[in-house]
């Protein structure tokens, strides 16, 4: 990564009172948030630059899982 965005970003992160991060992290941070907002996966995976949807969930598939067993429990309280 080029110097100047890795200086940008630790600069931000400090700004902010938070560690260092890496772009990289953070891409999976903003990823995972929008999986965890209810995007749909189509918009996720296209905001990410995947081509195919089935590489996001490949990728995400354990925070995939764990927000399945919090619909399953919401719809429980349906009951």
């Amino acid at each position: 990564m080029h110097l100047a965005c890795r200086t940008w970003v630790h600069k931000v992160c400090d700004a902010a009172g938070l560690p260092y991060r890496t772009v990289h992290s953070l891409r999976h941070t903003n990823i995972t948030m929008q999986i965890a907002a209810g995007v749909p996966l189509v918009t996720v995976a296209g905001r990410a630059g995947h081509a195919r949807t089935s590489t996001t969930t490949d990728i995400y598939s354990h925070f995939l899982k764990s927000s399945d067993k919090t619909a399953a429990e919401k719809l429980e309280q349906f009951e």
